[in-house]
């Protein structure tokens, strides 16, 4: 929706005239969170510790990085990404969850302990509603498998939990993190690392004439590992991650993405 806006704004204005909009759009306010689900949600997490990385960041900088960290980057392609959802459709699965699942799994391999959280973004409304304006995104905490499971078996446990987080993604996490109340070390609290599926390839702008691009330093994501799954217009899947430099090497960044990508590549 931004990106169709700025288009129609941009080719309005080059040519002296205020942009028309199609529809207006509508602000709405989000809805609170159904009683109780706040004591749900910290049941759920209840006993979940900070992720403890299995080496010190030896290669990590002394500095703060300005912008997202360092960044590393793998492609399935669209051959692979059609194969992994044959393999998940057939198991009533989904891409995101199997995807997930090898994600959080060569996380854990790098991690000393297994039971850890893993923050997820997720849409708060429904496709259909494309111009409304409001609060569109809210971060659950994912609790990831734990214990010696098959990839079957470990694949259908992350199903199980995303089917529990996902229809309580509108508690909010201030309530949650104060219920908790865990202890300030520093750190992002309740989870230090966030998986992003994106829905869509990138929105391109258009934009007539002769266009200059910047690119504009954008302020990192408060956690310390991030993975973020993009899809192009090929049908691919762009694997995409980024690490806060003062915390993650780029050895445990690069063994978590390869970790990943190996898992899904057998399948």
């Amino acid at each position: 929706m931004l990106a169709r806006d700025l288009s129609t704004a941009y080719e309005a204005r080059a040519r002296g005239r205020a942009p028309v909009w199609a529809t207006a759009p509508v602000l709405r306010l989000p809805e609170p969170a159904r009683p109780g689900l706040t004591e749900e949600w910290v049941r759920h997490l209840r006993g979940a510790a900070e992720i403890a990385w299995r080496d010190e960041p030896s290669d990590a900088c002394a500095f703060e990085c300005p912008d997202t960290g360092h960044v590393s980057a793998r492609r399935l392609t669209a051959g692979q990404a059609a194969a992994l959802r044959e393999w998940a459709a057939a198991r009533g699965q989904s891409i995101f969850g199997v995807v997930l699942a090898a994600f959080t799994q060569a996380l854990a391999e790098q991690a000393e302990r297994d039971d850890f959280l893993v923050g997820l973004p997720t849409r708060t409304r429904s496709s259909a509603e494309t111009d409304v304006v409001d609060c569109l995104i809210n971060v659950v905490c994912l609790r990831p498998p734990s214990g010696h499971l098959s990839w079957p078996e470990y694949v259908a446990a992350t199903a199980e939990e995303l089917r529990w987080c996902l229809p309580r993604n509108t508690a909010g996490l201030h309530g949650i993190r104060l219920a908790l109340n865990p202890p300030r070390t520093g750190r992002n609290p309740l989870y230090q690392v966030m998986f992003a599926y994106q829905d869509h390839p990138a929105a391109t702008l258009s934009l007539g004439g002769e266009t200059v691009y910047h690119r504009v330093t954008t302020r990192r994501a408060p956690v310390e590992l991030l993975l973020e799954v993009v899809p192009d217009a090929e049908g691919g899947l762009g694997l995409v991650g980024s690490r806060q430099c003062e915390h993650v090497g780029d050895r445990v960044l690069q063994a978590v993405l390869d970790g990943t990508a190996a898992r899904l590549d057998r399948l």
